[in-house]
């Protein structure tokens, strides 16, 4: 039995000719680490092989039957989907309190799952793809029905991951007999912590080795152009601000939006969540889409409102952060006079810019850097401007509250202009929106 060891190809390209068909979502956050993308059926589903072998005997005959698939609400915080003749769970990525109704995510996810499965099919027959299965303590005797289920479509290869029983072994590939590889991993996720503990580059150490065991270095299956266009100006790639769960749920919703682009619904969803993001722009244009395509829909036309004040929102703080900014330039020099300064234009400030950001900008332009201690002797003054609403101070800190009333602490507006602010804590419950 002989044994390949990986070499180095384009990451994308090396992990978008392989199939996640199981246990679970470790796959697909391997394949995104490294900017790989694709509709695949069971990518972020928990599925064994018995279940994955009746879903094959019986050629996904009712894989997208509405009545089959349901909606279960998770103690994460999640709607999951669920089929009930073939028992397996998918993530939707949509948490219950988004705008998303249940009748339009079933009917989304039934498109979806639908679609999915043709592809999956199309993939089986045309032997274009891996397919990967993995855990810690598979053996050959566990994948080999699942070798003659595939072969009953067509000569896709497999490949079955398991932990390494030794450190040579770790990252290589064995070629078991024609269409079935042994690769093996030095661990695997923790599943209640993936992303965050999911090695992407063993495993791409391993796809890598994979493809060399097969001679095959085609190019990625044009599903994934089709992906890549969908999304339009890159929304499906992670930025540096975005949870991985917000990653999760628009690149579902964009693989959701280029199998049924006239489903008014998924054009919203995806607005939704790039407002959350902060990418109002084109989250507006995602909604505008949704109402041409059913107009007069109160939920799109508020929620389009509420963006445009959100951007308008965020633009005036931007222009306030830059007063206070300068101001407080001026105030490191003289703070009487800054005070009176930025009185002049607002007699009461309802915001101001965070101490944090505060910090930073004068960090960065600062030469040399000015002392913490003098930046906050120069804010003090600027700080008895602002309105502090002591009663929802009073409920994010009840300690406070319970110094006030004993008397040890004199006043709740002081004690944020002189300590709270500076701890990064919020005067103004308005301030959270």
């Amino acid at each position: 039995m002989k044994a390949y060891a990986a070499k180095r190809r384009s990451p994308r390209e090396v992990m978008t000719r392989f199939v996640s068909v199981g246990a679970n979502c470790e796959f697909g956050f391997a394949q995104r680490a490294h900017g790989a993308e694709s509709f695949d059926l069971f990518r972020w589903a928990r599925i064994s092989v018995p279940i994955l072998l009746h879903v094959l005997s019986e050629r996904l005959s009712e894989i997208g039957d509405p009545e089959q698939i349901e909606l279960r609400a998770t103690e994460f915080g999640e709607w999951t989907g669920f089929h009930r003749k073939y028992g397996f769970e998918w993530h939707t990525f949509v948490l219950p309190e988004r705008r998303m109704s249940l009748e339009a995510l079933h009917r989304r996810e039934c498109a979806r799952i639908s679609k999915l499965a043709s592809l999956f099919v199309d993939h089986l027959m045309l032997g274009d793809k891996i397919f990967v299965f993995a855990g810690s303590e598979l053996t050959e005797s566990d994948v080999r029905p699942l070798v003659d289920a595939i072969r009953l479509y067509g000569a896709a290869p497999l490949l079955f991951v398991t932990s390494a029983t030794s450190r040579s072994r770790t990252g290589t590939v064995e070629v078991v007999e024609d269409g079935l590889l042994h690769g093996y991993l030095d661990r695997f996720s923790d599943p209640y912590d993936m992303p965050a503990t999911t090695d992407a580059n063993a495993w791409l150490g391993v796809c890598e080795a994979a493809l060399i065991a097969l001679r095959d270095a085609n190019e990625p299956a044009p599903e994934l152009a089709a992906i890549q266009s969908s999304s339009d100006d890159g929304a499906l790639a992670a930025t540096d601000g975005d949870s991985s769960w917000e990653v999760e749920a628009l690149a579902t919703a964009w693989q959701a939006l280029a199998l049924c682009p006239a489903d008014a619904e998924n054009h919203a969803h995806i607005g939704w969540l790039l407002e959350q993001k902060g990418d109002f722009d084109a989250a507006a244009r995602e909604l505008r889409n949704a109402l041409e395509l059913r107009p007069g829909e109160s939920r799109y036309g508020s929620a389009l409102e509420g963006i445009e004040l959100r951007k308008r929102r965020r633009e005036l703080t931007e222009l306030l952060d830059e007063v206070i900014f300068n101001t407080a330039q001026i105030a490191l020099r003289d703070n009487a006079r800054a005070k009176r300064v930025l009185a002049d234009l607002f007699p009461a400030l309802y915001y101001f810019t965070p101490w944090v950001e505060l910090r930073r900008r004068f960090a960065n332009v600062a030469s040399p850097e000015p002392a913490e201690d003098l930046l906050k002797e120069a804010m003090l003054p600027l700080l008895e401007l602002c309105v502090v609403d002591e009663e929802f101070y009073a409920s994010q800190h009840p300690d406070l509250q319970d110094a006030h009333e004993a008397g040890s602490l004199e006043s709740l507006s002081e004690h944020w202009r002189t300590h709270g602010y500076f701890e990064g804590r919020i005067c103004r419950s308005d301030e959270l929106t």
